[in-house]
Order: structure tokens, then sequence, then C-alpha cells
């Protein structure tokens, strides 16, 4: 829906905005000797507690939308997986994202009582591990269909729809104290923190742009928000890149 040329400039803009926030939250992480676990923390230090109410609220409603978010994403990778093993026309067969994403739900309420992130760092990593898996799965499906045209389709609701999933790919700032504070010392956390925020952005950025604009390629302005159910065949790989989204949404 933003061309090549407004898509661009979205994933280098909120690429920049991202780390920008995310090294000023490291920064954030140990003030003056004093040490803050939490967003909460830190804003309350700075701002004071009436700022921190508001900036809480804030924090909250992205966490909830990015987890409404996720639930979607989940939705429609497991609706993709199930209709590869059964007939869309069988009203058992589960063909709406809602009840995919509730199945989803029920799921997330046992992998959340894991009492720590320190406790959740394999799922941190088997997340990460998908994440590559999934996206070259994606980059290669997009590059084998380059040269699909398609009429194109300016829509107001579809750009500011294609800014907010640019936007939620970026949304992993808001927790950055929570996990920083699992970090062991020494080095001073901040250092490892801008490393590890460096390094993950680089990679994150190079897939963005690769299956942003291989897909783009691919499928035009009919691209959906999760690439992966816009690809049908081959099957076996789509099905398999979309049962590793799902995990990964775990």
């Amino acid at each position: 829906m933003l061309g090549w040329l407004g898509g661009s400039i979205a994933l280098v803009v909120f690429c920049g905005v991202t780390l920008w926030c995310s090294f000023m939250l490291s920064d954030m992480y140990e003030v003056d000797g004093r040490k803050h676990g939490t967003y909460g923390d830190a804003v309350i230090s700075v701002l004071g507690r009436g700022s921190a109410v508001a900036v809480t609220v804030c924090q909250l409603s992205n966490l909830v939308l990015s987890s409404i978010g996720y639930s979607v994403a989940a939705g429609e990778s497991m609706k993709m997986v199930v209709h590869s093993h059964c007939d869309v026309r069988d009203t058992g067969c589960g063909s709406t994202v809602w009840q995919m994403s509730i199945v989803f739900g029920i799921t997330q309420l046992f992998f959340s009582q894991m009492p720590t992130l320190e406790s959740a760092w394999w799922s941190s990593m088997v997340g990460a591990a998908m994440s590559v898996l999934y996206s070259t799965a994606a980059l290669g499906m997009g590059a084998a269909s380059v040269g699909r045209k398609l009429e194109p389709r300016v829509k107001a609701f579809g750009v500011f729809n294609a800014l907010g999933a640019i936007a939620f790919a970026y949304s992993f700032s808001a927790v950055l104290l929570e996990v920083q504070d699992t970090i062991h010392e020494p080095p001073k956390s901040k250092l490892t923190m801008r490393r590890a925020v460096g390094a993950s952005m680089a990679v994150t950025f190079v897939f963005y742009v690769g299956v942003g604009f291989v897909g783009y390629a691919a499928l035009g302005d009919a691209t959906p928000g999760n690439i992966l159910t816009g690809f049908n065949s081959p099957k076996a790989l789509v099905t398999a890149a979309n049962a590793m989204v799902l995990v990964h949404m775990k």
C-alpha cells in the first residue's frame, strides 16, 4: 500500500526511531547508582508519579494491542496450517481466523505461567530461530514469484494499516528495561544491551527490507499483512513456514 518509496522510508524511519528509543532506554536502566528494573520505575524516577500514570497507560495499551496483533497473526497462520490438511468446505475445518485466535489464546494461558523472564529464555531462542526461518521462506517464495502483474489499488485504510504493521514489527522496546534487568554484570548491562540491540536491529532490518521488497515485487498491492498467507505453493513450505510463525507467536 505504501509503494516502493513510501515503504522504504517507513522501514528506515521506524527502524531509526526504535534504535534511538532503545539506546535511550538502555541508558536509563541505571541513573546515579539507582537501577530501574521496569519501564514504570524509570518513568517515576525521571518524570514523577503523576506523569508515570499517563506513560504507564500508554505502555500497557501498547502491550495489549501488540498481544492482539500476535493473536491475529497466530490465528491466520493456524488457519493456513489447518486448511492445508482439510477441506475448507468442511464446517469443522475451523475456517475463521477468530476461531483459531481463541485456540491460540487458550494455549497462551499455559505459557503465561512462566514466573520470570529468566525462565522464558528458551522460548526467546526458539522464537528467534523461527523468525529467521520463516522470513527466509517468505524471501524465497517471494523471489520465485516476482513478476506477477496486479492492478494498483490505493486505499487510505490500507496505508494506515501498512504503517501500523511496520510499527508493530518494531515493538520490542516496550519491555526493554524488563529484559535488561535479567542481564548479568559486569560488563555494564547498558553496554551489553546496546550491542544486542544494534546487532538484532541490523539483522531484523535486512530481513524486513528483503522480505518487503521481494514480497511487494511478487504480490504488489495485494500483499497481505502476513505475507505467508499470500502464497499457496509450494504447499509443504507454506505450511511449515506458517507453523513456524505459530511457534514464534507462542
